[in-house]
């Protein structure tokens, strides 16, 4: 018997913010191909850190069902940001 893996919703929208946000970022602020990726990765993995903690704040208007958008988003911009003034 084959169960279904579903991904919770959740879970697809931090992915998706995630992946706007280093993509956008890399629009914005970098020219470079190569990038592009490393922003990518960074951004992912923030975004599920902040929908980690954003998942402990109370009900807010930012957030969509169980994901709490300002802290998916602020973590994630801001991870950017310090791997753009690193350099990494």
């Amino acid at each position: 018997m084959l169960t279904s893996l579903a991904v919770p919703p959740w879970l697809a929208l931090t992915l998706l913010l995630g992946v706007i946000s280093g993509a956008l970022f890399h629009l914005l602020f970098s020219g470079e191909l190569g990038r592009l990726p490393v922003y990518l990765g960074v951004s992912v993995v923030a975004a599920l850190l902040g929908g980690v903690v954003g998942a402990q704040l109370s009900v807010s208007p930012w957030t969509i069902g169980e994901a709490h958008v300002l802290a998916i988003c602020g973590a994630a911009w801001s991870a950017l940001a310090v791997t753009r003034l690193l350099e990494l």
